[in-house]
């Protein structure tokens, strides 16, 4: 082949990939990058599931990264498939609760190796794994529902809960110029007592925290009750939260 024709058909090429959003990523962009869209995974029996490649925003969600990624599970599980070159994940109905496995992102040919748990989980198993946010607060005299304002100092009242499928949970705000943690640790649950005990890692030396809960509303709604009022004026002594 002549050296002309070897350079046009690189030139081809080159055009192509760029046509087809297949650039290199930058140095910034491989160094950042990260399974998406969630931080963690979970998923139900019987459901699917896209994984991206994606890059953190300062005030927002995370941004997809147009790279060149092939996905695969690192030890395939009997129920669970992931595509190549998509990254769809499906989980067969059969599949059991508290599986889990590690999906592997191999961007641009090994430039970069992305790893991240998936977990299986079911509501019957765990009603509690999801995203909340505080839609009314409880009244210590007779369990009413109290709108949230600025008067109620209750430390909650403005943050969000997190209760993963992993065990962990994790309050504050995201996603926002007043993204903060306000504690995160570990949880355990008794579907049998209703309760909810809450372990911190952070801040250090924080002492567990016991909630009794209720589920309604076909798991869309979380009323959890604290043994002590939230407030200095003793009127808030629980939460109700709503699944984002």
């Amino acid at each position: 082949m002549k050296i002309s024709q070897a350079l046009t058909l690189t030139a081809a090429l080159l055009f192509a990939l760029a046509a087809c959003g297949q650039k290199r990523l930058s140095e910034s962009d491989l160094r950042d990058a990260r399974i998406g869209p969630e931080s963690i995974i979970e998923i139900t029996p019987g459901s699917g599931y896209s994984v991206q490649v994606m890059r953190p925003n300062p005030d927002g969600p995370l941004s997809p990264l147009n790279a060149q990624v092939a996905w695969s599970l690192e030890s395939p599980v009997p129920g669970i498939s992931i595509g190549h070159k998509n990254g769809l994940i499906n989980v067969e109905k059969d599949v059991p609760n508290g599986t889990t496995v590690i999906v592997r992102a191999s961007i641009e040919e090994e430039r970069r190796v992305l790893k991240a748990r998936l977990h299986i989980f079911t509501r019957e198993a765990n009603p509690l794994v999801g995203r909340w946010h505080v839609e009314s607060l409880i009244a210590c005299s007779d369990g009413h529902g109290i709108k949230p304002d600025g008067t109620l100092r209750a430390p909650l009242v403005r943050e969000h809960l997190r209760l993963q499928a992993d065990g962990e949970f994790w309050i504050g705000l995201e996603m926002n110029i007043a993204a903060h943690t306000l504690m995160n640790g570990a949880y355990e649950y008794d579907l049998k007592a209703d309760t909810i005990m809450l372990k911190p890692k952070w801040p250090l030396k924080k002492p567990m925290i016991l909630w009794k809960f209720s589920v309604s509303e076909e798991g869309r709604k979380l009323a959890v009750t604290t043994p002590v009022p939230e407030d200095p004026a003793g009127q808030v002594c629980g939460y109700v939260y709503r699944r984002q």
